[in-house]
């Protein structure tokens, strides 16, 4: 069966992903707990999507990425980005402003 990125985020309970997909956007709004690697070497792309994302920490080595997840497991891994300012009632604001 096929299935769609929004409803895989929906049922887990752990994202990992690459700090700079657009699938971020949906972990923010959804507020899914994360840990956002880039195993590259491209670390320019950790500075530029911290911005986007309001990503907190990304994890760069295996070493990191097992004490991260060992965090996660032990329900001790601190939020790895910050999604306040995400507005989360768009749609409310929407419908409000309508029937002004």
């Amino acid at each position: 069966s096929e299935s769609r990125t929004d409803e895989l985020l929906c049922l887990s309970d752990l994202y990992v992903g690459d700090p700079a997909s657009s699938v971020n956007y949906m972990v923010l709004a959804g507020g899914v707990p994360a840990i956002f690697a880039n195993f590259s070497e491209f670390k320019l792309l950790n500075i530029l999507t911290n911005k986007s994302f309001y990503i907190k920490h990304i994890v760069t080595d295996k070493d990191e990425f097992v004490k991260t997840l060992r965090l996660f497991k032990d329900r001790t891994l601190p939020e790895q980005y910050n999604n306040s300012a995400i507005n989360l009632k768009s749609i409310d604001k929407t419908v409000e402003f309508i029937n002004e």
